[in-house]
């Protein structure tokens, strides 16, 4: 059986280094927040989130643990990525992944998530 939360996840700016283990293999109707903090992994996220996903302004440097569908946008600029492992298979809406160590292209993008909507890098 799969754990739900109705609604959104708010988690930005706790000085969080981790998330939660109570997160994982969850899904959220609505929005997941935790930008800025001091992530360093996504592991713990959900596995699907309805809405938004909004990990800016961390210190991730790969997406490994991110959720595989989300229904919004999906935020991840500002990290300091040097791969997109783990980027989630589907995003319905735009993928903003810029100001991260490595510049990607909207290709590589492309490559590893079925992106709905625009791709900004």
């Amino acid at each position: 059986m799969t754990k739900k939360i109705i609604g959104d996840v708010i988690l930005h700016s706790l000085y969080l280094k981790e998330l939660p283990d109570i997160l994982k293999d969850i899904t959220v109707s609505g929005d997941f927040y935790c930008y800025n903090n001091k992530l360093t992994t996504l592991k713990g996220a959900p596995t699907y989130v309805g809405g938004f996903f909004d990990c800016t302004y961390n210190n991730l440097t790969s997406l490994i643990g991110a959720p595989t569908n989300v229904g919004g946008n999906f935020h991840c600029y500002y990290n300091k990525l040097t791969s997109l492992d783990g980027a989630p298979t589907y995003v319905g809406g735009d993928f903003l992944c810029y100001g991260n160590t490595v510049k990607f292209t909207e290709a590589q993008v492309r490559a590893v998530c079925d992106v709905k909507g625009d791709v900004y890098v």
